[in-house]
């Protein structure tokens, strides 16, 4: 069985310099064009133990990572408009809280700060100690070098800079981005599944101590159950981020499958149930997002190595 598996972040006609989301207009033209040309199937009828399918049309599911209002505002509509069954991977903590994840809060305080200078006394390259900006340009450019290293360091060096982020950055107001647990309840009684995506979004990967992995991982899962009734049948890594040790806590903590990222089609004889690949999709032209969904870009990239 190959499958394409679509993946949205942000749905939204907000503007975001640093990470701007999906338009609403650019959303549902994608929706149309997979509901045109594929069979749309919930992630949790993926079927390992056949390779033959029982349609006309090529395989594809959506899916949401993070719990965002917004896919309940925007996208869950166009969703019930074109009958898309859809899963939603959510961040218990961020749920719970109202708070958004880590990449979200660290590209909004830069998006949105007055600050001049910045100062940082974690543990970090000279180049990202100290900054000193003449514009807003100045200080996006600074994030736009910050964030995918911070992606590779500890869970315990990246929260203490985000920490030290939100304090110095005390001029900035951070909206409702999330759901709660009652709008993630609307999404399900829709019938939409609901997926884990960790307690925190950490890079599960970067983590050394394993219990804290099984920590983030079970108790994800967990606290879906109690909320909404079900225990989650999938798991997305955060960021992609996984390993051998992930994987296999993962399974051990009930779950059926696992998912990465990778921008590829998935396919069922190949593929380990643990590290399913996964298309993501981002506002930029039609072309390009055409070759995403056709998993054409990675591709490109490796005859181009």
């Amino acid at each position: 069985m190959r499958i394409r598996i679509c993946l949205f972040h942000r749905v939204s006609d907000q503007k975001d310099p640093l990470w701007p989301p999906m338009t609403i207009q650019h959303f549902e033209k994608i929706i149309q064009h997979l509901k045109k040309k594929f069979q749309i199937i919930p992630l949790n009828e993926i079927d390992f133990n056949s390779t033959s399918v029982n349609s006309k049309k090529a395989l594809a599911a959506i899916c949401f990572d993070d719990g965002y209002l917004d896919n309940l505002q925007f996208a869950a509509p166009i969703l019930e408009k074109y009958k898309c069954p859809a899963t939603f991977f959510v961040v218990s903590d961020c749920i719970d809280s109202g708070h958004a994840t880590w990449t979200f809060q660290f590209d909004h305080s830069f998006s949105h700060t007055s600050v001049k200078e910045l100062h940082l006394s974690a543990e970090l390259p000279a180049e990202f100690k100290s900054a000193y900006f003449q514009s807003t340009d100045e200080r996006i450019r600074f994030a736009k070098k910050l964030k995918p290293y911070l992606k590779t360091v500890s869970n315990t060096i990246r929260k203490e800079v985000l920490a030290e982020l939100l304090s110095k950055f005390n001029d900035v107001e951070h909206p409702k981005t999330m759901m709660n647990w009652k709008e993630v309840n609307q999404l399900q009684s829709a019938g939409h599944l609901i997926g884990a995506h960790s307690v925190s979004h950490p890079l599960l990967a970067s983590m050394k101590d394993e219990q804290e992995i099984q920590a983030e991982i079970s108790g994800a899962a967990e606290k879906i159950k109690i909320e909404t009734g079900i225990f989650p049948f999938g798991f997305a890594y955060p960021v992609g981020s996984y390993d051998e040790r992930v994987k296999k806590i993962t399974k051990a903590a009930g779950f059926k499958m696992g998912f990465a990222v990778d921008n590829r089609i998935a396919d069922t004889s190949t593929d380990d149930p643990f590290a399913l690949p996964r298309l993501e999709l981002y506002q930029e032209n039609w072309f390009k997002t055409r070759l995403r969904m056709a998993g054409s870009i990675e591709k490109m990239k490796s005859f181009l190595k």
